[in-house]
């Protein structure tokens, strides 16, 4: 539900909007990285489905940018100086349901604790789904830095950039409240397809962001550097695994500007992970069974699903499945191929002939 501002809050909102300063993050000594080198960094990272993942039986992969950040601190050796804090442990398992088993995850080896929300619109807490407000947060644990990505639901609820930008005003204003000392990185959006609110409410960020950055409490925006477009996504927003990257390495450039030991290469300038690489060409089998006939091929590593072809037309099955019955009585010509969701698909197997029944 949207709520009315005061006169004077009106005003100020008008002032952010016309600020037009450019942002500049102050020296990495103050604020939250000028904690004793003993005590880690915590990090709360808020936000909502994006943030969130979904569990490894979705169709996102199973990660959460949230693993891939932390996995750019391990390249750097920096895991021991930051601690990722949050009343959260798992991914949603759905758009209605979310999870604290970290199991859920393809990889639980990771830092998973965070404060992302599925559905969530920023400001309206719903303690009912696990949904805490941003003061209670911060009074909870305390965190030096705060890494947001918000904005996407509000404006697919119907609020403009301008309401979502009051809203991120308040938010901010409830968390210095409780810890004066806090840095922030908010996420750019950057599935800018989805409305042209997207690209405004992007424009806005930078005044929003010089008019409250501060050398005490530092405000940096963070930019996707990565191509990125819907082939990132499963759906035409919710990522998968090549968009979470593409995510984590946009959070952790600003995290590195704030001072922290990250490795922040774009995905394009050098992956710090392993490529995703194509799986080898599955050996087919046919055989005649009265009326039927049996597919059979070789199990692939890497596989994630298999496309077998007979007479023209294709058909996908998920991994782990490896034969197919189908009823027909005439001659069927087969191929089939293995394909892993992020590194593409193999070759064609050779055609492979059963003649028609007798």
């Amino acid at each position: 539900m949207w709520h009315r501002f005061s006169i004077a809050a009106a005003g100020a909102l008008l002032a952010l909007l016309a600020s037009t300063a450019p942002v500049t993050p102050a020296p990495a000594a103050s604020g939250a990285v000028a904690a004793e080198a003993a005590s880690p960094t915590r990090i709360l990272i808020v936000g909502d489905s994006i943030t969130q993942g979904r569990g490894k039986s979705g169709p996102s992969g199973g990660y959460s940018w949230r693993y891939f950040l932390w996995k750019r601190f391990v390249a750097a050796g920096a895991q021991g100086t930051v601690d990722l804090v949050g009343n959260k442990t798992g991914p949603a398992l759905s758009m209605t349901a979310a999870s604290q088993d970290p199991s859920r995850y393809t990889d639980p080896n990771f830092d998973y604790n965070h404060a992302g929300v599925a559905g969530a619109t920023l400001g309206e807490p719903d303690p009912s789904i696990g949904y805490l407000s941003i003061g209670t947060l911060v009074h909870r644990y305390q965190p030096g830095i705060i890494v947001a990505l918000w904005g996407t639901n509000d404006l697919r609820e119907g609020r403009t950039p301008a309401q979502v930008i009051a809203s991120y005003t308040r938010w901010l204003l409830q968390a210095r409240a409780q810890n004066p000392d806090v840095d922030i990185v908010i996420g750019r959006l950057a599935w800018t397809w989805m409305s042209r609110d997207v690209a405004r409410l992007n424009e806005l960020l930078p005044r929003f962001a010089a008019a409250y950055s501060t050398s005490r409490s530092r405000i940096v925006l963070a930019q996707m550097r990565d191509p990125y477009s819907r082939a990132d996504t499963y759906d035409d927003l919710h990522p998968i695994r090549r968009g979470e990257e593409k995510i984590a390495s946009m959070m952790a450039s600003s995290l590195q500007a704030l001072g922290l030991s990250i490795q922040a290469n774009p995905i394009l300038a050098g992956n710090i992970f392993a490529p995703a690489r194509r799986p080898a060409t599955p050996t087919l089998r046919l055989r005649r069974d009265g009326s039927h006939v049996v597919a059979r091929w070789s199990e692939r590593a890497r596989a994630t699903s298999y496309t077998l072809r007979c007479n023209g037309v294709d058909r996908t099955y998920a991994h782990p499945r490896v034969s197919v019955t189908m009823r027909n009585n005439g001659a069927v010509t087969c191929r089939v191929r293995a394909t892993n969701l992020y590194a593409g698909s193999s070759e064609w197997s050779p055609a492979v002939r059963v003649a028609r029944r007798r």
